[in-house]
């Protein structure tokens, strides 16, 4: 654990992610002020800046062309990618697709569908 941290799954060395863990990790205000101290955008990593992350991954390791699999919002990160580099692209497959305009479902209507 890094000084001035309450534990949190960020700071935590050999800890994994759990959704258990993140509400935790979300409301680590320590780890906020030392990220954002060491110049990091806590607010500022958009999908784009996300899919721009994959493809600078893809020129790094050498690979021509990529299959990407993605499933639920990742689906979003795998559409935009496909929109910005396709010519990186060899195939895509997604899996339980989150639309454009439904980044969050509106839990009233879900809620009548199951009824």
């Amino acid at each position: 654990m890094r000084p001035g941290c309450s534990g949190c799954w960020f700071c935590t060395p050999g800890r994994t992610w759990s959704r258990t863990r993140l509400p935790r990790w979300l409301t680590c205000r320590r780890c906020a002020d030392r990220l954002q101290r060491t110049g990091v955008d806590l607010t500022g990593y958009s999908a784009v800046q996300r899919v721009e992350d994959m493809e600078s991954a893809r020129r790094t390791l050498g690979y021509r062309r990529i299959n990407l699999l993605s499933s639920s919002a990742g689906t979003r990160a795998a559409m935009i990618y496909a929109w910005r580099h396709p010519e990186a692209l060899q195939r895509s497959a997604m899996i339980s697709v989150n639309p454009p305009g439904h980044l969050f479902w509106d839990p009233r209507i879900t809620d009548t569908q199951f009824e």
